[in-house]
């Protein structure tokens, strides 16, 4: 990576917030086990982790997710804490959208498509509407789903993080809403009203997706909410004394707010978030009928998933047919080949540095202690031409000044010298190769100055 590449220096209150970030999905229960966090990452929702995406398809797999009598539908997130939020409803606190902003969007749609090629004029409802404004980029009171949980998972993976981000964002999330159990329990009226399935043929993208809707209700527009607050009505979730939360969860809570806000995780490390809460009968109830998976993220985890799934043919050219899903799919296509070629690149690199290591420690007797130091700075730092020299003399400065008679010997005069090297690797120019660890650099280091018998001035 060039230094032109290279993200700024992470402050220490950004990496209290990303440690936060993780400690959450670390304490997350895993599936089947549920927790109501009722935070700024889950919300209402009962929640819980998976340990990678190769075990999530097995879950998917399994007989409790392939019951023909359950008409479940899935939606995949690509950022930890996002919300079962319209992509209108995020415009307004509280994702309640005013009943006349929903009216005027919905005339000025229907103006703005007129002699455009698309005729509305066969569709049915204002929901069929919507629904094709939805597939074309309009900002709606819908919310896509799909039957097919791949399909679902495609979506939590597909969109690119680099680095950075990545870190930032330690899973992918997956929801799961069981459509028969709602019906069952809150009546056919209710879920009739809840979720949407256009009828118009001309929607390939639907078709394709094995997909459909939900739209709240018009002033009731915080689907979750909606949900909780009828199950509650029908007395199906249990009473609100067993919500109750102790100070585990409040802990929880505590460094989970901290991890998405500007405030400052209290003391010098990231606390430890343990679950000790008294509503687990009551998540388990809630996911009966909806739930959140979340799902490690990596770059690699992502590359390997979507992999996995093209497999199965899903991709951007089978779920967008389209001109747009096929510019997609050649997009994804010179993405995953770039990808291929900087990892051969990325390989032989490494296998040079391994080369380097070797020779720099296959000697012990050496005039040239500077040499081989400057060979295993650069193979395990990313450093300008020429630096690595200048660098490898001020190490062995520090060690000098650092060492006394024998200290190769003793435990407590290595340790001294073994800390010089670390403030020198601190203080020297250069970030740490992606696949190197900074403590085996300075554990070679130290083996190379105690076992050569001569250095240079």
């Amino acid at each position: 990576m060039s230094r032109t590449e290279r993200p700024s220096m992470e402050t220490a209150e950004e990496r209290r917030r990303r440690a936060a970030k993780r400690a959450y999905l670390d304490a997350l229960p895993k599936h089947p086990e549920f927790v109501l966090p009722n935070d700024k990452i889950d919300g209402l929702l009962p929640s819980a982790k998976v340990v990678s995406w190769e075990e999530l398809l097995k879950i998917l797999q399994g007989p409790d997710f392939k019951k023909t009598k359950n008409d479940l539908v899935y939606r995949g997130h690509a950022g930890h804490d996002w919300q079962l939020s319209s992509t209108l409803g995020r415009l307004f606190d509280g994702g309640d959208i005013p009943s006349d902003k929903r009216t005027k969007l919905l005339r000025q749609f229907k103006l703005s498509m007129r002699g455009r090629g698309y005729d509305l004029g066969p569709l049915q409802t204002e929901e069929e509407i919507w629904a094709v404004g939805q597939h074309n980029g309009l900002k709606t009171p819908l919310l896509d789903w799909t039957r097919s949980p791949f399909v679902a998972l495609f979506f939590a993976f597909s969109k690119y993080q680099n680095q950075t981000d990545t870190e930032n964002n330690p899973s992918r999330a997956l929801f799961c809403m069981n459509k028969t159990k709602l019906e069952e329990d809150l009546g056919e009226d209710f879920v009739d009203e809840l979720f949407l399935e256009p009828e118009d043929h001309r929607n390939s993208r639907l078709v394709n997706q094995s997909g459909l809707f939900t739209i709240a209700p018009d002033g009731q527009d915080n689907l979750v909410s909606l949900i909780v607050n009828r199950l509650d009505d029908a007395e199906l979730l249990g009473s609100v004394d067993e919500t109750s939360i102790d100070d585990g969860m409040t802990d929880f809570i505590a460094a989970a707010d901290a991890a998405l806000s500007q405030t400052t995780v209290e003391g010098p490390d990231t606390p430890q978030i343990t679950f000790s809460v008294s509503d687990r009968k009551r998540a388990k109830l809630l996911a009966r009928y909806v739930f959140k998976l979340h799902i490690p993220n990596s770059i690699n985890d992502r590359k390997g998933c979507l992999e996995a799934l093209r497999q199965m043919n899903i991709h951007h050219g089978n779920l967008f047919p389209d001109p747009g899903g096929a510019s997609e799919f050649c997009n994804d296509w010179l993405e995953r080949l770039l990808e291929d070629e900087k990892f051969e690149v990325a390989e032989e690199e490494k296998k040079q540095d391994d080369r380097k290591i070797a020779a720099a420690l296959k000697t012990e007797r050496t005039v040239d202690i500077a040499g081989d130091v400057s060979n295993l700075l650069s193979a395990f730092l990313v450093l300008e031409t020429g630096e690595e020299r200048d660098f490898a003399q001020g190490i062995e400065n520090a060690v000098q000044q650092a060492s006394s008679l024998d200290w190769q010997k003793f435990p407590s005069k290595r340790i001294v010298v073994k800390r010089a090297i670390a403030q020198a690797i601190a203080r020297g120019p250069g970030d740490i190769k992606a696949d190197r660890k900074i403590d085996d650099l300075i554990d070679l280091l130290l083996k190379k100055y105690s076992s050569a018998e001569e250095t240079t001035p």
